[in-house]
């Protein structure tokens, strides 16, 4: 007989493995409604939560198991793997390092901290721990897979083209290894190699939507825009409910200088992903550039609501004030150029020309002179 809570558990871990999912979880939770703080148990409906895609409720649930257990390195585990698959890296970063702070001989967890800290910025230092782990576990693909992607985050294409021959020396099939090949081809240049291993993938795998994109992406970067509009269309025609297509095949009508069609993309995304401020912010561009000056501001300031520390879109949204004749708000916004780093405005802007003052009191403002030398 099943009477105490210990054997509940342990009945329920067994349903889990045999299938048995829903009778598991109605256990699970008649155990919270007597020990509503069970860590085990919140652990356990937050495994079968995150199993049946609902990251969220894993989420709160392995949260709960942590604040009553915050020692329980499984616990931790669990809630860095659903924070980095909800693409919360902060969370993910701060979570994993705890749990490796608790077991640092854990491969799994710095595994998982350097998966965490490529997409997060550092990727240097998940070098170091994706090099510590190859000393321990020699040619496994998936580390050596994760060195390559490293290197692409360093910008070091050559080393990262070296490291996937080397995945594919393991597993010449290695659909990862491949298709990382060809996208560090792609920026060395070598775009028919490139090309090849593409075509090979995508006869492989006729459905993946993400080497369609990837493929149209690098043969828009080629000018190859015919070629990238078909390519990218069927990758619509795949996932019509997705917003990743639409955005890259918004992107290239942009490059075709096709400003009305990459803006009825955009507003699709836009339709798709109400929550993705680079969808209105790419809005916002296309429109401006049809002459909807009103709607392109709606677009960037919708964006802005969305996330307000993007200054590419305060830039934007700067030329689009200007336009309009709002030159307090452009000129406000157009300070945003300063927060970006790299030359990409250098590259593709120039201050705004013929701002004329228009007589409107100076008093305590700041003032931008500009001066031309001819």
């Amino acid at each position: 007989m099943i009477d105490t809570i210990t054997s509940k558990l342990e009945h329920a871990v067994k349903l889990v493995g045999t299938g048995k999912v829903a009778e598991a979880e109605t256990i699970l939770r008649k155990i919270l409604e007597t020990e509503p703080e069970n860590a085990v148990a919140l652990n356990l409906l937050g495994e079968i939560a995150l199993h049946a895609g609902a990251k969220k409720p894993a989420e709160n649930l392995f949260q709960k198991a942590v604040i009553n257990q915050p020692k329980n390195v499984d616990f931790l585990k669990n809630l860095g793997v659903v924070k980095l698959q909800s693409n919360d890296l902060s969370g993910a970063k701060e979570t994993f390092e705890k749990a490796l702070s608790l077991a640092p001989d854990d491969q799994q967890i710095k595994y998982n901290l350097a998966l965490t800290l490529v997409s997060f910025g550092q990727p240097l230092v998940a070098l170091e721990l994706f090099q510590a782990l190859q000393k321990q576990f020699s040619n496994d693909s998936d580390i050596e897979l994760n060195i390559g992607i490293a290197y692409i985050a360093t910008g070091n294409f050559s080393k990262a083209k070296s490291q996937f021959e080397k995945v594919l020396n393991i597993n010449p099939n290695n659909p990862g290894g491949r298709q990382n090949l060809a996208n560090v081809l792609f920026e060395l240049g070598e775009y028919n190699e490139a090309k090849i291993i593409y075509g090979k993938l995508i006869q492989e795998f006729p459905d993946n939507v993400a080497l369609k994109i990837n493929l149209g992406k690098f043969l828009g970067d080629n000018k190859e825009f015919d070629e990238a509009e078909k390519i990218l269309a069927a990758a619509v025609s795949l996932a019509p409910d997705g917003s990743e297509p639409l955005m890259a095949l918004g992107n290239l009508y942009e490059a075709m200088h096709s400003y009305e069609s990459a803006a009825n993309r955009y507003k699709k995304a836009c339709e798709i992903n109400p929550s993705d401020h680079k969808a209105f912010n790419n809005l916002g561009r296309a429109l401006a550039r049809i002459g909807d000056k009103k709607g392109a501001l709606a677009a960037y300031d919708k964006s802005m609501e969305l996330s307000s520390d993007d200054p590419f879109v305060r830039y934007n949204r700067g030329f689009v004030h200007f336009s309009l004749g709002n030159l307090a708000e452009g000129w406000t916004d157009f300070e945003a150029r300063l927060k970006v780093n790299g030359t990409h405005i250098q590259r593709h802007y120039q201050d705004p020309d013929s701002l004329i003052w228009n007589g409107t009191p100076l008093d305590g403002k700041k003032m931008l002179i500009r001066v031309r030398t001819h």
